[in-house]
């Protein structure tokens, strides 16, 4: 199984693996069975949005609690580099990069449609809360 393709539109071979990677990834995953491989898309697949990205905070939280570095992604006990790492998960890249270092800065959770997030209200809203309350009282319990 060798791990190059042919681009579209030349008649060069492109590797999976980022050029300056030193882990050699192509030949550690020709080692494994296919049920290994179909096991790391199967633990993704089908996720989403923010259920994708906690799958792989999840991931990054137990290789961190086993004592592994996480200053990547470590599959099977071989840390590869993004752009396998996205060929073997089936994730975008930029996911696995942005997930990655939100873990780095201490995000361990994400919750959808951003809920939690506690935000200071603006001047406007400040505004609007004042002159309704004013108006609710001037003519809130006296109107027709």
């Amino acid at each position: 199984m060798d791990q190059t393709f042919f681009c579209k539109n030349t008649s060069t071979v492109k590797s999976l693996c980022a050029p300056s990677c030193l882990n050699k990834c192509s030949s550690v995953e020709t080692k494994w069975k296919s049920e290994d491989i179909q096991e790391v898309k199967n633990i993704f697949k089908g996720a989403t949005g923010f259920q994708l990205k906690n799958k792989l905070v999840n991931y990054l939280s137990v290789q961190s609690v086993i004592g592994k570095v996480v200053n990547g992604y470590i599959i099977h006990g071989h840390e590869f580099c993004m752009e396998y790492s996205s060929h073997l998960t089936g994730c975008r890249m930029s996911t696995l990069r942005s997930v990655l270092s939100d873990f780095l800065y201490g995000v361990r959770l994400y919750e959808y449609n951003n809920r939690g997030i506690i935000r200071n209200p603006t001047t406007a809203t400040m505004n609007f809360t004042v002159w309704f309350k004013n108006t609710l009282s001037l003519i809130g319990q006296s109107a027709p």
